[in-house]
């Protein structure tokens, strides 16, 4: 599990895989293998394919994007908003407070690789209790406070986010209770066949 950098990279064993600038800042999955590295979003779904550097190489593989300041704040601050009203309150104070903010902020979003989401808004809202607007005070906070979250817990909130917006998309609404008035009360009796027929037989005058 990986934070994509501030240049559009994903890091695996001393080299740097290209990933759409699109997903700066988000958290990603490597699959890995002897031949290939493979990106993909918190969704599954393939973000990037690359062959296999060889390890300790120090090399990059991908063409970079478009030339960016090493620090895009405004959109380091929209992946901190994605996080919640707290979080993009805190991004914005923080940059207030600093006179390169860039720095603080990916090094925040990049806390998400050890800690979960949740808990890191909650530093956040300690740390804005103090008027602690730095990246290290949070860190610290998370480690007095909160534990890193283990693989099973990664995997859990991960399936967690993707029910969450599977239930979005098609949310399940209440049925009336009349709906349920067969269930509840068998359905009615219907006469069979030959009885009907024997009845009728039975009418006929003589």
């Amino acid at each position: 599990m990986r934070v994509v950098d501030a240049y559009g990279y994903v890091q695996h064993q001393s080299n740097f895989y290209r990933v759409a600038d699109e997903h700066i800042g988000t958290l990603v999955y490597l699959c890995v293998d002897v031949e290939r590295l493979e990106v993909f979003d918190r969704g599954i779904h393939r973000l990037a394919e690359h062959q296999r550097l060889a390890d300790g190489a120090g090399l990059r593989q991908g063409a970079p994007g478009r030339k960016r300041r090493r620090y895009d704040v405004t959109l380091l601050l929209e992946r901190l908003a994605a996080w919640g009203e707290g979080a993009e309150n805190f991004g914005h104070k923080l940059r207030q407070h600093k006179r390169y903010p860039g720095p603080a902020l990916n090094h925040i979003l990049g806390l998400q690789v050890t800690w979960s989401a949740d808990d890191i808004v909650e530093a956040l809202h300690h740390a804005q209790l103090y008027d602690a607007y730095d990246a290290r005070a949070v860190e610290r906070i998370l480690e007095a406070r909160f534990r890193p979250r283990s693989l099973e817990g990664q995997i859990a909130e991960t399936t967690r986010s993707q029910i969450r917006e599977a239930m979005r998309e098609h949310p399940v609404r209440q049925r009336p209770l009349s709906d349920y008035a067969t269930l509840r009360a068998g359905d009615p009796a219907t006469p069979q066949l030959g009885d009907a027929a024997d009845d009728e037989d039975r009418e006929e005058p003589t």
